[in-house]
């Protein structure tokens, strides 16, 4: 089985740990930019091609989906799944998450625990809510484009709304609480999570909502940021591309490679086996290739 990578220009020291540790779980790795990948739509159908490599010879995708190349990644992931490949990040979770309040919406519908949440298209809206009193500060202001601020106190709303104003683009609050916040690095049936720097064992009830948010969002690999709130979880945010250097130092580097490597090559012989018309051309492929 083949794997391929997408990534930035030049593999970060943490995907060249996966490279490496990819290389025990497939016979053939390989790693390439979006800026190196010309996709041609013709008659005959698409074909994706990296420096002259016909990727679609690949059957594993491996693509982050990062904020400047998300929407490149989304329509390369969606060739992937139409020609019945195994891709780690489906298109389809890519679009939910590239929408916060959707996401957040869709958490909340489904009975997720998440922060009391404020949508408006305009900052002069937030702001007459924040004078009127009807949220509570601290708040956290989270544009669709740009770093989230957080208020404290009431002397700064009007400095940081000016500010938040000039954006010109829809924005998102939320009232923080006054509990401890976890990070959580989820791998399939794994869970590595920290809190204030300190490894957190995770309960079974706040395990079982992390099972909840991936059958929901139809992924096996995600960070979780969220408040402990007793036995459950408040959700603050999901990033489908997890910090996996950030859990390094209280897990070892080599317990997280490892354990996201083997995982995706067991979901990837899990998908093929599960599709026999995959599962079929994949060997009439292998004898070609081998005659």
């Amino acid at each position: 089985m083949k794997l391929l990578i997408l990534g930035r220009e030049k593999p970060t020291e943490t995907m060249v740990s996966f490279m490496d540790t990819f290389k025990s779980y497939f016979e053939k790795v390989y790693y390439t930019s979006w800026k190196n990948i010309n996709i041609d739509l013709d008659e005959r159908g698409s074909s994706l091609f990296s420096k002259n490599k016909e990727l679609l010879s690949f059957d594993v995708l491996f693509a982050l989906p990062k904020k400047k190349t998300i929407d490149f990644t989304t329509s390369l992931t969606s060739i992937f799944e139409m020609n019945r490949k195994y891709v780690c990040f489906p298109s389809d979770t890519i679009t939910l998450c590239k929408d916060l309040f959707l996401l957040l919406f869709t958490l909340k519908t489904a009975g997720i625990p998440i922060l009391k949440t404020y949508y408006a298209t305009n900052a002069e809206i937030l702001k007459s809510r924040l004078d009127e009193g009807e949220m509570k500060l601290p708040v956290v202001v989270r544009p669709k484009i740009g770093s989230e601020i957080v208020i404290n106190n009431k002397e700064s709303i009007s400095t940081i709304i000016d500010t938040l104003e000039k954006l010109d683009q829809p924005l998102i609050m939320q009232e923080l609480v006054d509990k401890k916040k976890v990070k959580i690095l989820s791998i399939g049936t794994s869970f590595f999570a920290e809190d204030d720097g300190k490894k957190y064992e995770l309960l079974n009830e706040q395990k079982n909502i992390i099972y909840k948010i991936k059958q929901l969002l139809g992924v096996e690999i995600l960070e979780i940021e969220a408040f402990i709130d007793g036995n459950s979880l408040v959700v603050y945010n999901i990033s489908q591309v997890p910090h996996f250097n950030a859990f390094f130092s209280y897990y070892g580097e080599d317990t997280i490679t490892e354990k996201v490597c083997k995982h995706i090559k067991s979901s990837a012989d899990i998908f093929y086996e599960k599709n026999p018309l995959v599962k079929m051309m994949s060997i009439i492929k292998k004898n070609k290739d081998g005659n």
